[in-house]
C-alpha cells in the first residue's frame, strides 16, 4: 500500500487506470465503479469478486490516485522553479509566462500547502508505537494538538478533498463516530494532498490547490463534524507515510497506534479498532 508509483501523464480527455493504462470510461462509471468495490467492503461480493480482491482492486486504484497527485505536485513546482530561470531577453518570456500561469493556476496566490513539500515516508508508521505529536489549525484558525487528546481513543485519518474514497469513507467514519461517542473516541482529519475538490473530476488537468471554501465543501457535502486539519508543509503526512488516500490510523488512549489503513476500508473493521483501542 505504502508503495509509490509514477504515472505519465494522460492525453486530453483520457485518465489512467490502476494498472497504469489508458482508459476511456467517463467519470461517471468509474466513480460508480468505485463505489460499487467500496460497497464490497461492508460484507457482501461484488459479482465473483470477493470483498478481499475489491479491497485490493480499490486500494491500488486509491494509491494509484495519490501517487499521481503526487506527481502533479512535483510537476507543478517543477514549473515554478522554471520561471526563474533565465537572465537577459529570457526575462521577458519567463515573465509573460508568469502571468500566464498567474491566471490559470490559482495556486500561485491563494493555496494553503506547498506542493513540492509533500514526500511521505514509504511506509506507516508501525503499530505498537507512539504516534508523534502535531499541533494543526483548521481553515478558521483553530489549534488542535494530538497529545491534548489523551484519554480517548482516536481516529487519525489523512484525507484529500478531491478523493472519491475519502468522500466515500466520510459517513463510515461519522457512523463509527457515533457508534462509540460513549467511549469518548474523537477523530481528527488532516488535508494530505494540495490539490482541492476537481483535481479528480477534471483527470488531473485543474491543479489548483485546495482552499478553505474546499474544505468547507467537503465538510458539508459529508457531514463531518470533527475538525479538518491544514498540514501547510505536509511535515505531518509525510512522518506518518500518508502516500495514499485515505490513510488512516486508531490510537489508543495512551496515543499508541493500534490500527492502520490505506485506501477504502470496511465500517466494521475500523469500529473493530476503536473498540480495541476504548
Amino acid at each position: 500500500m505504502s508503495q509509490r508509483q509514477t504515472q505519465g501523464k494522460p492525453a486530453q480527455g483520457q485518465r489512467t487506470n490502476a494498472s497504469g493504462r489508458v482508459g476511456g470510461r467517463n467519470r461517471a462509471a468509474e466513480r460508480a465503479r468505485d463505489i460499487e468495490n467500496i460497497t464490497a467492503f461492508t460484507g457482501t461480493t461484488v459479482g465473483s469478486q470477493t470483498t478481499a480482491q475489491a479491497q485490493t482492486t480499490a486500494g491500488r486504484r486509491a494509491q494509484s490516485r495519490a501517487a499521481a497527485a503526487q506527481a502533479q505536485a512535483r510537476a507543478v513546482q517543477q514549473r515554478r522553479r522554471l520561471l526563474l530561470v533565465g537572465g537577459g531577453s529570457a526575462v521577458l518570456v519567463v515573465a509573460i509566462v508568469a502571468v500566464v500561469l498567474l491566471l490559470t493556476h490559482p495556486w500561485q496566490s491563494n493555496g494553503m500547502t506547498d506542493p513540492n513539500a509533500l514526500n511521505p515516508a514509504p511506509n506507516m508508521l508501525a503499530k505498537g508505537t507512539t504516534a508523534p505529536d502535531f499541533t494543526l489549525s483548521t481553515v478558521n484558525g483553530q489549534q488542535h494538538t494530538l497529545s491534548s487528546l489523551r484519554g480517548h481513543p482516536v481516529i487519525l485519518e489523512f484525507f484529500a478533498v478531491w478523493c472519491p474514497y475519502c468522500q466515500a469513507m466520510a459517513p463510515l467514519i461519522n457512523n463509527v463516530e457515533k457508534q462509540y461517542a460513549n467511549k469518548g473516541v474523537q477523530t481528527l482529519s488532516v488535508l494530505a494532498s494540495p490539490f482541492g475538490r476537481n483535481y479528480d473530476i477534471s483527470y488531473h488537468q485543474d491543479t489548483s490547490l485546495a482552499t478553505k471554501d474546499d474544505m468547507n465543501w467537503f465538510a458539508s457535502n459529508f457531514n463531518v463534524k470533527h475538525p479538518l486539519l491544514v498540514d501547510p508543509s505536509f511535515s505531518v503526512t509525510n512522518q506518518y507515510g500518508a502516500g495514499s488516500y485515505p490513510t488512516v490510523y486508531v490510537l489508543d488512549r495512551n496515543g499508541v497506534i493500534r490500527y492502520s489503513s490505506q485506501g477504502a476500508f470496511a465500517q466494521k473493521a475500523l469500529a473493530d479498532a476503536v473498540a480495541k483501542a476504548s
